[in-house]
């Protein structure tokens, strides 16, 4: 396929078919043809909605070709430059795109690329960093033209992703990512790497667990209730802009928001943000919690086209480790453990479940104010897990409890799939249930997770012998975690 028609695969992805926004000043458009281009190009005064939609794909490309292709001299730019200088002319106009390009080489900003702006150009695409140096900048200045259009409220929800996803294509294999909200980085910047003796589970390490001011200012901005600069500056505007919003949605928040600190609500607006394009972070409370941080996480990987975490998919293919007691069901016979736990989905309010009353009072491990002394579980596990607490603290008492963590509750029922994986978390069904997140994380193996150490051997003894597994225990990750199915 030649580099034309390859571009044009990516352009048309986003020009999509038949449109007439009456907030999209280009009228009437198909292909990203307006109506003013293919009356143009086919010689008449004027076209009709008609003849717009009735546009062929053939055609369409005939016109991206000749009016567009051949005018920024397509085939004197190198890739993967030709790419964004396209889809710009295309989404910006021939005249606009050149003179950014043009901007960028330092000369005359004419809109038209001749013979000196392609001499200038020889002189920065020496060697292909160079190339891939101005296609970022390219991007940049796209960027700002799209954040300071008068229609960005209605638009830049779409027009981030288009370009996010047009720079995605062209550094494919550069090593360098570019995101509209974070800037340009090599491929592995903002990680944190797994330790050493963690599992080897691929990428595992948060690109970055917070949401950008920028993106809640994008959200505000998208439904109408924000409208100055995304310039990343939480100020009255975008507080008034967020306080409407979460009154908007004051049904779906769990609590009285109104009482929240701000840093509360911007979490909350985060969450919300995460649900609404599929990165669950749960119950919209506004607390920081294991699923939110995880969330915030996938919305960022999302923004930098990297692929959603499916390392627990290879984990749960390793063979079943040994088990003291085989009480509970293996998790991967999802027909068993439907038929046992109960039918999942819609909210996985079929899951019976039963409270467990807490022989000591535990912190919500994200919120060490809020003290609870008890939760629901799974019914058939109820007895079991009141069991094993019952001993844990006849042995360790308020003291080993409290060194321990295990008096840091970090969540039993959440209807979701698991953090890094496509199947059910156990969480699922309430068989399972986390201690002390925060020294226990996800990625971390046995030298830096609390619940690793010799002191806490008992308390896994205590849950082994009633046939609960240990993730921490028998793959070395995610040693908050107990559940009630075998591996």
């Amino acid at each position: 396929m030649a580099r034309f028609e390859t571009i044009m695969e990516t352009v048309l992805k986003w020009e999509g078919g038949y449109s007439d926004h009456p907030a999209d000043d280009g009228g009437p458009t198909n292909f990203g043809i307006t109506h003013r281009v293919l009356a143009q190009w086919r010689g008449v005064a004027g076209v009709t909605r008609t003849e717009v939609r009735n546009l062929t794909r053939a055609e369409a490309i005939e016109i991206f070709r000749a009016r567009y292709w051949n005018r920024i001299r397509g085939e004197a730019l190198p890739p993967p430059l030709d790419l964004v200088v396209m889809d710009g002319a295309v989404n910006h106009g021939v005249e606009n795109v050149a003179k950014m390009l043009q901007r960028i080489l330092g000369v005359e900003d004419d809109g038209v690329i001749g013979n000196d702006t392609l001499a200038a150009l020889a002189l920065h695409t020496g060697s292909p960093a160079a190339i891939v140096a101005l296609a970022l900048k390219v991007a940049d200045a796209r960027k700002s033209r799209y954040v300071g259009h008068p229609d960005a409220k209605y638009f830049l929800r779409g027009w981030s992703n288009r370009l996010g996803d047009v720079m995605s294509s062209a550094l494919r294999g550069t090593g360098s990512i570019w995101s509209f909200f974070g800037g340009t980085s090599d491929a592995t910047s903002g990680t944190v790497p797994a330790p050493d003796d963690s599992p080897d589970t691929g990428d595992t390490g948060l690109v970055r667990p917070v949401i950008d001011d920028v993106d809640l200012q994008v959200l505000l901005m998208t439904v109408g209730l924000y409208d100055g600069d995304l310039d990343g500056l939480f100020g009255p505007r975008s507080v008034d802009g967020m306080n409407r919003y979460l009154a908007q949605r004051s049904a779906d928040i769990a609590g009285d928001w109104s009482r929240w600190s701000p840093a509360r609500r911007k979490i909350a607006l985060g969450q919300f943000l995460c649900n609404d394009t599929d990165n669950d972070a749960g119950r919209v409370d506004g607390l920081f919690g294991p699923q939110t941080e995880f969330a915030f996480d996938q919305f960022n990987r999302m923004k930098l086209r990297l692929p959603r975490e499916k390392w627990r998919d290879l984990i749960d293919q390793l063979p079943e480790p040994p088990v003291t007691v085989a009480t509970w069901p293996r998790e991967n016979e999802i027909q068993t453990m439907t038929s046992i736990f109960g039918t999942l989905g819609n909210g996985c309010g079929a899951v019976p479940k039963k409270r467990l009353n807490l022989p000591y009072r535990m912190k919500l491990a994200w919120d060490k104010r809020i003290v609870i002394d008890g939760f629901f579980v799974h019914a058939l596990v109820h007895d079991s897990a009141a069991r094993v607490l019952d001993k844990v603290y006849a042995h360790y008492k308020d003291d080993g409890v409290e060194d321990l963590g295990l008096d840091l509750f970090g969540g039993c029922t959440a209807c979701r799939r698991k953090r890094g994986g496509s199947s059910w978390s156990m969480h699922a069904w309430s068989i399972a249930i986390d201690f002390d997140p925060d020294r226990n994380r996800l990625n971390w193996g046995r030298s830096r997770a609390r619940l690793a150490r010799t002191d806490a051997a008992k308390f896994w003894e205590f849950w082994e012998a009633e046939g609960w597994v240990s993730l921490g225990r028998a793959r070395d990750f995610d040693w908050m975690h107990v559940q009630a199915a075998r591996l």
